[in-house]
């Protein structure tokens, strides 16, 4: 009883979302435009235990931050910027929140905390992707430097850290995406998968659309 009961009001508190393109979904990395234009259509494809568990990977970042980094200001604050589309007089918006920031020898600097299992734990050995480029549209947002990338081990409390200075190459090259996002979202035609997503990868196997995609929909080298 009480584990169906969880999981309806999971569906509830998981999916409160400004409209706009969101920087934890743009960063995806590989970002494929075909499984964001079927999010679009289908939804996101995040089961409720899913949802769940992202729920509380979430609770654990504010129970860190808030208890053990007082330090940590600006929690939760809302970033938003425009950006030109390809249609003239129209912007893409692109809105979020960051996890915080903290001052560092008189220095503002980001703080973005996330969350792991011990399997995936033990083959840790850098940041990922993704979160590099979730980090630098976030500094671009908020004028920042760099920031404080920290990892946390959700079944033992160990901790990782990594400075991430701010990359105005790697920002560009997202703002470029985020047009190519946009376009995609304008046109009613289904964009080809990304060529990394074969039928053996981990992408494929990760993606909650990969039964809607086939083998032919890969885009050439």
């Amino acid at each position: 009883m009480f584990r169906e009961l969880l999981l309806q009001r999971t569906n509830v508190f998981g999916n409160e979302r400004e409209d706009g393109l969101h920087p934890s979904q743009i960063a995806r990395d590989p970002y494929c435009l075909r499984r964001h234009k079927l999010e679009i259509k289908y939804g996101p494809g995040v089961t409720n235990e899913l949802q769940l568990l992202f729920n509380i990977g979430h609770m654990l970042h504010d129970f860190y931050r808030d208890r053990y980094f007082p330090e940590i200001y600006d929690k939760e604050k809302r970033i938003c910027f425009y950006l030109p589309s390809s249609v003239d007089g129209e912007q893409i918006k692109v809105v979020g929140s960051i996890d915080g920031k903290i001052m560092v020898e008189e220095t503002p600097c980001l703080v973005e905390i996330k969350s792991t299992g011990s399997e995936a734990w033990k083959m840790f050995r850098r940041p990922k992707a993704t979160h590099i480029n979730q980090m630098q549209l976030y500094m671009y947002a908020e004028n920042l430097q760099y920031g404080y990338l920290i990892y946390i081990n959700k079944d033992t409390g160990d901790i990782k850290e990594w400075i991430v200075d701010y990359d105005p190459d790697t920002v560009e090259s997202l703002f470029n995406l985020i047009v190519e996002i946009d376009d995609a979202e304008r046109k009613d035609e289904l964009p080809l998968a990304h060529k990394k997503c074969t039928p053996s990868s981990v992408m494929r196997s990760q993606c909650p659309f990969s039964e809607r995609c086939f083998p032919h929909t890969t885009e050439d080298e």
